[in-house]
């Protein structure tokens, strides 16, 4: 019994030292083993997904480059354009604007000249109208100067009254009065035979 229980104490702290001096070693055998593995991992190609989604995105990340620059491209030619309409508008609003103040001096040197000219008009037509009247007054009392010198008792009494120098003017006015009334009869007889002539030519039994 004693020898047993000898023999049992003596190996126990053995098997425990045995089992602490292996414990590491398994440690040490895992670390190698994930190690493996992982590099085994590494190693391995990447899917052919991964590649389409990274060239996918290269892609749109280059249209978005594009469609940035063409944005930029196109504000800068919609600037200069507006700035040309403006230009072309501001010209022509210009180009306008001095046309029709040609036309308005036009029109005020027309208007002036027409002004005068009506003016210059009046003025001679006033004075027409003044010679006219002048005129007429002269027939009027011409005419009234023969009404009464046809009155032949008025007349050569008037003679008898006057005195002897005024004979001679008095000749001369009966004679003037005499050419007048011959000088009238022959128109008269005119306008009759003309008159006449025209009645005869619109007839044909004269």
């Amino acid at each position: 019994m004693f020898s047993l229980k000898a023999t049992n104490t003596s190996f126990a702290p053995s098997n425990h030292g045995f089992f602490h001096a292996r414990k590491p070693s398994s440690t040490k055998n895992s670390i190698l083993c994930l190690c493996k593995s992982n590099d085994s991992d590494s190693d391995s190609p990447p899917p052919e997904g991964d590649t389409k989604k990274q060239e996918l995105l290269v892609k749109i990340a280059m249209l978005q480059a594009q469609k940035v620059r063409l944005t930029d491209y196109l504000d800068e030619r919609s600037a200069y354009l507006t700035q040309f309409a403006e230009e072309a508008n501001a010209e022509f609003d210009k180009i306008g604007e001095d046309a029709l103040k040609g036309l308005d001096e036009a029109g005020d040197r027309i208007m002036e000249n027409i002004e005068s000219q009506m003016q210059a008009f009046e003025e001679s037509a006033e004075l027409n109208r003044t010679e006219i009247e002048k005129n007429d007054d002269k027939v009027a009392d011409f005419e009234g100067q023969m009404e009464k010198d046809r009155n032949e008792g008025m007349f050569f009494k008037n003679l008898g009254q006057k005195a002897p120098a005024d004979k001679a003017k008095a000749k001369e006015e009966a004679q003037r009065i005499k050419d007048l009334t011959y000088a009238k009869s022959r128109v008269k007889n005119q306008e009759e035979h003309l008159h006449s002539f025209n009645g005869c030519a619109s007839h044909s039994d004269c």
